[in-house]
């Protein structure tokens, strides 16, 4: 049987590839007649071509097509016998089905490219690539946070917030215990003020070692200690106009009044602000997609005083790599509250995934000096016998005040002792050392360079194949064409292993 062969010079393809040759430019076509051999195979023809002495040997034909069989070949070989060259074909299915093919919806695991003038995109960035192993190497970069409550701060700056015990007033917020804002002249007015003859003064101890004097100082003190009324003092870094708004009033501390000056809290929450933290992306994640831009190949470590380090979850992260830090502080307890979050703009909050706590104000001792004079004369009158003199001393009528003061005066050489309110804490967290400071370090894992031509880059899609070019690897593909079982069988594996189309 008499057949027409198209042959083609100069055509080069992958064996996994749809392109078929084009006439022109090296590529030259030659259409020659053979004759088909007995048996032939359709998928696998043998063919005697005639006319074709050994002197145009057809090395450079490699690539057929039969119209009569409407499908393209490899040239598997050529062989000299009996004066006739034999060509053996076997079929290109990925070429003769091109058109079938390219009308083919199919789950694209991964591609290289948009054809022209089609619609992207041709790769979801999103996707995590393992087809790329990280590298054991990796970029760290530091940003310093200057939140408002992250500078560095002196003990002479911030705000102090004394508990007092002072009877009911409209602005409590903690029973029967006022809490005031104080700047650090203000507390010290008011401490050194208590401390003082002239608060002993005006509160009726006159400062006499004189018989006739009821109690001079020195004893008084040791009766009263003004300290045990302010039940508790923290030191803040803040400005005390971020605490609260209110004016300043005068300050009663215990049975007295207009002691000092404060502003006084109308909320335990004394502090509250809000921060937005811009988190840097990946450098390779521009080129090679978002999904750098998460674990494990991006990590963020936020230090912050007085929270320590922590974590950020970068899969928590939006697009537009802007977390919001808020920190609210009792003022009352010393501790605070930050909250890591993101913006939900459909509900117009912040939407929260990490939230961890702290001291943040430093507890303040606060002391007094007194000498326990009542102590020793009721050690020395322990001694006597008869109860008159005890009556004497701390009976009524006002003559036990009497003899207190002309005993106080014999005592005046006692040793003081310290009484305390609270303890010390420590700034140290807040101390701001050379080089350091509140900071986001970012750790960047980097992958190893990609041949995006040759193996893609994830898609997951369904797509039609004809819009894309260049790599497909389909993660499933039904193909119902009309075709012979084995050449179904061999597209379908093409399109599983992946192919090119061209």
């Amino acid at each position: 049987m008499a057949i027409t062969i198209d042959f083609y010079v100069n055509f080069t393809k992958r064996l996994n590839s749809t392109k078929r040759p084009i006439e022109g430019g090296i590529v030259a076509k030659h259409t020659l007649t053979g004759v088909l051999k007995d048996p032939c195979s359709i998928m696998n023809p043998v063919i005697d071509i005639q006319n074709l002495p050994v002197q145009n040997a057809p090395s450079v034909m490699t690539y057929a097509y039969i119209p009569s069989f409407e499908r393209y070949y490899f040239v598997k070989d050529w062989v000299w016998n009996d004066g006739l060259w034999t060509v053996y074909l076997n079929v290109d299915t990925l070429a003769s089905y091109k058109n079938h093919i390219g009308d083919t919806f199919a789950y694209i695991e991964r591609c290289a490219g948009v054809a022209q003038g089609q619609p992207g995109p041709y790769y979801d960035g999103t996707i995590i690539d393992k087809m790329y192993p990280a590298k054991n190497q990796f970029v760290t970069q530091n940003q310093v946070i200057t939140a408002p409550w992250s500078t560095g701060w002196n003990i002479d700056d911030g705000t102090y917030i004394l508990g007092v015990i002072s009877g009911a007033s409209s602005t409590n917020v903690g029973g029967a215990v006022h809490y005031y804002a104080m700047t650090q002249t203000q507390i010290n007015g008011l401490l050194n003020y208590l401390m003082s003859d002239t608060f002993f003064d005006n509160i009726g101890f006159p400062n006499s070692s004189s018989s006739t004097a009821q109690l001079t100082h020195d004893v008084a003190k040791s009766i009263i200690n003004p300290i045990q009324y302010i039940t508790s003092c923290y030191w803040f870094p803040i400005d005390v106009s971020d605490i609260t708004s209110t004016t300043d009033v005068s300050i009663n501390v215990g049975p007295w009044t207009t002691i000092g000056t404060g502003k006084p809290l109308t909320s335990r929450v004394g502090y509250r602000q809000s921060y937005t933290l811009t988190l840097p992306i990946h450098p390779q994640s521009i080129s090679r997609g978002a999904y750098l831009n998460y674990a494990p190949y991006t990590r963020f470590t936020c230090s912050i005083a007085p929270f320590g380090s922590f974590q950020i979850d970068p899969s928590y992260v939006p697009s537009n790599r802007e977390v919001v830090l808020t920190i609210q502080v009792d003022g009352i307890t010393g501790k605070a509250c930050l909250q890591i979050g993101r913006n939900d703009q459909t509900q117009g909050l912040v939407d929260f995934f990490f939230e961890t706590t702290a001291m943040f104000g430093v507890p303040i001792q606060l002391a007094q000096m007194t000498s326990d004079y009542i102590g020793a004369i009721k050690t020395g009158l322990s001694g006597l016998t008869g109860t008159a003199v005890a009556g004497a001393a701390f009976g009524a009528g006002g003559a036990g005040l009497a003899f207190l003061g002309t005993v106080g005066s014999a005592l005046s050489e006692l040793a003081p002792a310290v009484t305390s309110e609270g303890v010390n804490g420590s700034f140290i967290a807040f101390e701001r050392l050379i080089g350091h400071y509140d900071r986001l370090t970012s750790r960047f894992v980097y992958i190893v360079d990609e041949d995006n031509a040759e193996m893609g880059r994830p898609l997951c899609g369904v797509r039609q194949i004809s819009t894309l070019a260049g790599f497909i690897k389909c993660g499933e593909a039904t193909v119902d064409f009309n075709a012979f079982d084995e050449e179904i069988t061999t597209i379908h594996n093409y399109m599983l292993q992946g192919f090119f189309w061209e």
